[in-house]
């Protein structure tokens, strides 16, 4: 044999060797990242904990997620990752670890348990007298109005008055607030509180914002007569809709303003109000990303509940149908919040005022079965407001009622509809509020309450609290 055809079988076990170890590497660098375990496992949906994470192949530039949450993670070595549990939601969680390439998974590797519900009030000395009654609460969690200490502020429409008021000023128990005459509109969104005023001696209509630590105006607009109500559009928070229903010589007519740099009046035709309309909302009723509108009334002797469907003509004008079936009530309604409370992605509609509360289940197309019997505890008690939140974050919606002349009421969600947790929140019994609104005010982690009363004009304030805090 030659010594070239010897040493071809040395060049080609080198080549084959060189592959194998090359696809040994590959292999290596796909599977180096491990995860072996998360301490603690059980945590808090409030967030806050230090988790600990041991494995191996970690280091600069890994990243960690809990669900889809990625958390800021401190590489203590190359087997142990530290990082912070942010709020989250109640039941088994996957955490995972990703460097360039690499991913490793531990399933179920986190137990989140739900938040008690434990509320303690503020002390009435420490909030500020109202002007009035009120009609209207909003928050501003994404931006003080007024150099608030936690960065959010409370907005109150009182008898025909707007107000600021600054948390600083809450605590303190002092108010410097301007004021006007005013129809009140607000929407809480994720860059800040938007805010629509109707100042009815003019009439104008004043559009504003929370920006750099006070509210700004966005322009401003002719309704076209006197406003008697306003709502915001929920389909986009950033920069909502503004519906006004505005008293005309003609009778009601709604007037609509389209976002944007400055608002812009869009043309709009509905179907005729009743002649007292009592509550009217708007949200996304049928899926197709425009809002639609929940119009509650009475011709002065029978009540009427209505669902509009939203469709854009070839002008750009609004018109709204009345395709939508909703069930009517036999009582009038004061309160509606329209929300995803079944978690299927249609919006549902719970409805308030007199006689017994109502909870509508949305098909996806705007037509509503009423499951009020089956899915709400009864209660008999007038209500003026109502909001929704999920306090003990488990990914189901709570309500809270505000009942003038009984104890506001807390209903928890659950698979099956809602349970009776008013006891939980300590109110007095006999004195409920007039207005509602729930945000996080003191930046803890979870949802506080806050009422106002017109029988003593007072604000209210239940904190939600941790354990043993």
């Amino acid at each position: 044999m030659t010594r070239a055809r010897r040493c071809l079988p040395l060049a080609l076990l080198c080549l084959l060797v060189s592959s194998i170890f090359a696809c040994s590497q590959s292999s290596l660098s796909g599977a180096s990242l491990e995860l072996d375990s998360v301490s603690p496992g059980t945590v808090s949906a409030r967030g806050g904990e230090t988790l600990t994470l041991r494995g191996r192949g970690f280091s600069d530039g890994v990243q960690v997620f809990v669900r889809d949450q990625a958390l800021t993670a401190n590489v203590v070595d190359g087997s142990t990752l530290q990082a912070t549990m942010p709020p989250s939601y109640a039941g088994k969680a996957d955490v995972t670890v990703k460097l360039q390439d690499s991913t490793a998974t531990l399933k179920s590797a986190l137990t989140i348990t739900p938040l008690p519900l434990d509320f303690a009030e503020a002390p009435a000395w420490t909030l500020p007298k109202l002007p009035g009654p009120v009609d209207v609460l909003g928050s501003s969690a994404a931006g003080p109005l007024a150099g608030g200490a936690w960065g959010l502020d409370l907005l109150t429409c009182a008898k025909g008055t707007v107000s600021a008021l600054p948390v600083t000023a809450l605590v303190s128990g002092s108010a410097d607030a301007a004021t006007m005459p005013a129809v009140l509109a607000l929407a809480s969104a994720p860059s800040g509180l938007r805010v629509a005023v109707c100042v009815d001696a003019t009439p104008a209509l004043e559009f504003l914002e929370a920006k750099a630590g006070s509210l700004v105006g966005n322009g401003s607009a002719d309704p076209g007569g006197a406003c008697v109500k306003l709502a915001m559009g929920s389909v986009q928070p950033d920069n909502p809709w503004v519906y006004a229903l505005v008293q005309t010589d003609s009778g009601l007519a709604l007037k609509a303003w389209m976002p944007g740099s400055t608002y812009k009046a869009v043309t709009v035709e509905t179907p005729a109000f009743p002649p007292t309309v009592d509550a009217f909302a708007a949200a996304d009723l049928n899926g197709d990303g425009g809002d639609d509108l929940i119009v509650a009334g009475t011709d002065g002797t029978t009540p009427s509940l209505a669902a509009w469907m939203r469709s854009t003509a070839k002008d750009g004008s609004l018109v709204f149908t009345d395709e939508g079936t909703i069930p009517p009530r036999a009582t009038r309604t004061y309160a509606l919040v329209p929300a995803d409370f079944e978690g299927d992605g249609n919006t549902d509609v719970f409805a308030a005022g007199e006689g017994a509360d109502s909870f509508y289940v949305n098909d996806g197309h705007g037509h509503f079965a009423d499951e009020s019997w089956s899915r709400l505890p009864f209660s008999r008690a007038t209500a003026a407001a109502a909001a929704t939140a999920d306090f003990d974050r488990d990914g189901r919606l709570d309500l809270v009622v505000a009942t003038p002349d009984a104890a506001d009421r807390l209903y928890l969600g659950t698979d099956s509809g809602f349970e009776d947790q008013t006891p939980a929140l300590g109110l007095t019994p006999d004195l409920g509020g007039d207005a509602v609104v729930l945000d996080d005010l003191d930046h803890d982690g979870d949802t506080d309450v806050i009422t106002a009363t017109a029988a003593d004009h007072a604000l209210r304030i239940r904190w939600m609290v941790a354990p043993g805090g």
